[in-house]
């Protein structure tokens, strides 16, 4: 059922662009339209947009486990996840072209949109435009940005070896997630919020209608007692964390929802998640440090 959570996460594409970006991206894969030196869109996100391998590697711990691939593969993750890189990618080169335009045309706000993507207008005039390695240089930092790699450098020493990776593998998203909504917060406060309150517990209320869909409808599984007695504040919450939306704090609000409202009968289900985002707190603190402090 983690696809469904999966095929969610290019609202953070749609979020680090815009929307107009992500349709225009979309349509030119669908018809794989020419982007630049006669490369057809299809082959030029899976240039920029492609670090799968790495993907796989990590979500099965160790190079050469043929299980976890094909797992991944035949459950639909492995399509997914390339699909969300791919749609990253082209929305990473349409929106660089965007800004271009309206920087030329004199919008300062532009101007500041090509610097984050690590751009100049002069630099870029010079070459009369974003040229195919531009386009490249932005689809990758799209990528990077919104689909996350979970790389050694983002986990504070003792998380680094195989044990640990193999208790915390499943907190990865949630500790980029919210670097990413912090991000998102500095640059564009306003759009960060109405998107983190709004569009991504709608995103999540259609994933759990699309799990809840396959395991009653499709499989004959029955509703969980816990769903069926759900409080709206509850759904909502939910919805939150079915998106990622803030990470940890979606994490540590849902907590704090269940445990107000299902009482003792919520502690062991609870305190769990409580303790792992205390430690995730911590990781993404120390990791984003290091992080940055390379990237800068």
């Amino acid at each position: 059922m983690s696809v469904f959570a999966n095929a969610s996460q290019s609202t953070n594409t749609i979020m680090r662009g815009n929307f107009v970006s992500f349709s225009k991206a979309a349509k030119m894969l669908l018809f794989d339209d020419e982007v630049a030196r006669g490369v057809g869109a299809r082959d030029f996100a899976l240039t920029s947009g492609l670090i799968i391998d790495n993907v796989l590697k990590d979500a099965t711990l160790y190079q050469g486990n043929r299980m976890g691939e094909l797992l991944l593969k035949y459950n639909g993750f492995t399509g997914t996840e390339k699909l969300n890189r791919m749609l990253a990618a082209m929305t990473g080169a349409v929106y660089l072209k965007e800004q271009y335009v309206e920087a030329v045309a004199g919008s300062r706000r532009a101007v500041k949109r090509l610097g984050e993507l690590g751009f100049s207008l002069d630099a870029l005039r010079s070459r009369n435009g974003p040229d195919f390695d531009d386009m490249l240089v932005a689809g990758r930092k799209f990528v990077d940005e919104t689909q996350f790699v979970d790389t050694p450098t983002e986990r504070i020493r003792f998380a680094q070896n195989a044990r640990m990776r193999w208790l915390l593998q499943f907190k990865t998203f949630t500790i980029n997630q919210t670097r990413f909504m912090m991000r998102e917060l500095q640059r564009r406060p306003v759009r960060t919020v109405m998107f983190g309150f709004g569009v991504m517990p709608a995103v999540g209320a259609g994933v759990n209608f699309a799990r809840n869909t396959v395991q009653q409808q499709l499989l004959g599984a029955p509703p969980s007692r816990y769903q069926e007695h759900q409080t709206p504040r509850q759904e909502y919450l939910e919805a939150m964390a079915n998106a990622g939306a803030w990470g940890l704090a979606s994490d540590l609000m849902f907590s704090w929802a269940m445990q107000a409202e299902l009482g003792e009968l919520s502690r062991s289900v609870v305190t769990p998640p409580l303790i792992s985002t205390t430690y995730d707190a911590l990781n993404a603190t120390q990791g984003a440090r290091f992080y940055d402090s390379l990237v800068v």
